[in-house]
């Protein structure tokens, strides 16, 4: 079976996933299908192989991040607090 119909005939309707989430799954399968380039079957679904799919899924990812130019422009300087200077400013 492939993933495409688990989604399709199983999960969605068993789920009542609503149509604009069913869409998202089957984008996700659809890069899944990029990266092993044929369909993807339900015997894919294996620690290795969906550790190769991540790996190759974040570089993807980071390459088009880093093609757009960005250098951490607008970021500024505040850190997890919430506050400027990061987490030591908000415990003087």
């Amino acid at each position: 079976m492939t993933i495409r119909d688990l989604l399709l005939e199983r999960y969605a309707p068993l789920r009542g996933l609503k149509d604009r989430s069913v869409v998202i799954f089957g984008q996700t399968i659809d890069r899944l299908e990029q990266f092993l380039g044929r369909v993807a079957v339900l015997e894919d679904f294996t620690d290795l192989q969906m550790a190769k799919y991540l790996r190759w899924r974040a570089d993807a990812v980071w390459q088009a991040f880093a093609s757009t130019g960005h250098r951490g422009q607008g970021q500024g300087s505040f850190g997890r607090s919430g506050q400027p200077g990061g987490p030591q400013a908000a415990h003087p």
